[in-house]
């Protein structure tokens, strides 16, 4: 009896490990990425994008070999239909799904966050300036002529599901340009071409925020 009592115990703790060890099994995992991109020769980009793994288990199922009996009858017929007869059975074997068997898996979107940390460097020191475009719209940089350009358009006025698109056809859009320590800012709206003021232009101007390090 003491001896059952063990083996029950011992079943029981196995049991209790097993879901402590599914309980473990975190449900969404979020990372935080920086990425960072030389852009210019004095100009350094950087961009933080959050990660989301979100774990699920997918069923599976499990082939094997089932039996079944078949029941057959045949018959003489010698004296009269249906007679003489005689009925025998077979097992017969078949692929069948036996169980199934759970399966973690997982998926992971990643989103850029709305803001841009820029890196100059003058030759003496660093200098860090933030654009925050979030709650404005959608973004983009290049390299042109050895200077950052950085072009944003409005979220109500172009910009699709956050993603940048252009800044044609009466869009409102600004444009950074950063070269050699210097800064200018134009925009447009009604135009096709970018100038320092826009009378159409009438959304609240983005600008570049100097950051501590």
């Amino acid at each position: 009896m003491r001896r059952l009592n063990k083996v029950v115990i011992a079943v029981l703790i196995l049991i209790l490990l097993s879901l402590s060890a599914i309980s473990q099994i975190p449900g969404k995992l979020v990372n935080v990425f920086t990425n960072s991109e030389q852009v210019t020769a004095n100009i350094a980009v950087k961009q933080d994008e959050t990660c989301t793994t979100e774990f699920y288990e997918e069923g599976n199922d499990v082939y094997g070999t089932c039996t079944k009996i078949v029941n057959s009858t045949s018959c003489t017929n010698s004296t009269g239909p249906n007679t003489g007869c005689t009925t025998s059975q077979e097992e017969v074997s078949y692929g069948c799904i036996t169980g199934v068997n759970a399966i973690l898996r997982n998926k992971t979107q990643c989103s850029p966050e709305g803001k841009y940390l820029l890196e100059i460097n003058d030759g003496s020191k660093i200098s860090k300036k933030q654009l925050d475009f979030g709650q404005w719209g959608a973004c983009k940089y290049e390299n042109e002529n050895n200077c950052l350009i950085v072009i944003c358009v409005a979220h109500d006025d172009g910009a699709f599901k956050g993603q940048f698109t252009d800044c044609k056809g009466g869009k409102s859009c600004q444009r950074f340009e950063v070269c050699d320590g210097s800064l200018r800012v134009f925009v447009k709206n009604s135009r096709e071409d970018f100038v320092e003021e826009d009378p159409s232009f009438y959304l609240p101007k983005l600008g570049l925020k100097e950051v501590g390090e």
